[in-house]
């Protein structure tokens, strides 16, 4: 395992399917990716890419929470999803992980050390909420020491981002050395639909049989999410 990346957020909603799929198309262009989907009910990420449907992307549903009646975690979930045999691992973290993360997140920078890997978390920030951003306050101390810890702003709603920009915990957590900031700008939805109804990836909507309009879209974001990525080192 070269490369890990778990991408989570605080809550639902904030786009960490989309993000996971763009994380595995971006490394998938030079390696063979598997990618783990953790929502055990809403698994859009296994229903885009089941059954092989490319080759160097493997797809599949693996349980990551687990809190027993008295509040303990359980993190066997979370080292199940370390891989050896696989170049890199992408993991679309469950909504609500972040008793996990704030109680064992520090095993994802301790694993991947282990196996050599680089080790990135990506937390997705929605416009004007405080879920994430509290989410990520309760988080940090734990998985600070992972090699690269991406903050991304949705852009799905709004561009008001200014509680994210004015926040004690962002300003905070920027003064680490191993923080970068990045956008997903708001995406079409006839994009978002191809994926959520017609179970369609990027390497299917970018190709010749996508109408045309869909394709330019799809590539437009394909590559700004791709050089972006390149950009911040992953």
């Amino acid at each position: 395992m070269k490369t890990y990346v778990y991408a989570t957020g605080g809550k639902g909603g904030v786009g960490k399917s989309l993000m996971s799929m763009l994380f595995a198309d971006y490394l998938a262009m030079t390696k063979d990716v598997l990618l783990i989907d953790t929502d055990m009910t809403n698994s859009d990420c296994y229903a885009v890419y089941k059954n092989g449907k490319q080759s160097n992307i493997e797809c599949k549903v693996q349980q990551l929470r687990s809190e027993d009646t008295s509040g303990q975690v359980d993190v066997s979930g979370l080292m199940a999803t370390f891989d050896d045999d696989r170049e890199c691992v992408v993991v679309d973290a469950p909504a609500g992980d972040t008793v996990l993360l704030s109680n064992a997140g520090g095993a994802i920078a301790e694993m991947c050390a282990e196996y050599k890997a680089k080790s990135t978390i990506a937390w997705m920030v929605d416009s004007a909420d405080r879920t994430g951003v509290n989410a990520l306050n309760a988080a940090i101390e734990q998985i600070k020491s992972v090699d690269l810890i991406l903050l991304i702003r949705n852009y799905k709603t709004s561009s008001d981002f200014d509680f994210f920009e004015n926040s004690k915990t962002i300003e905070k957590i920027k003064a680490l050395g191993n923080v970068r900031i990045i956008d997903l700008p708001k995406v079409a939805s006839r994009i978002t639909q191809r994926i959520r109804i017609d179970r369609a990836s990027f390497a299917q909507m970018c190709s010749t049989d996508t109408p045309v309009g869909d394709r330019v879209e799809a590539r437009r974001i394909r590559a700004l999410m791709h050089r972006t990525l390149e950009n911040v080192g992953l």
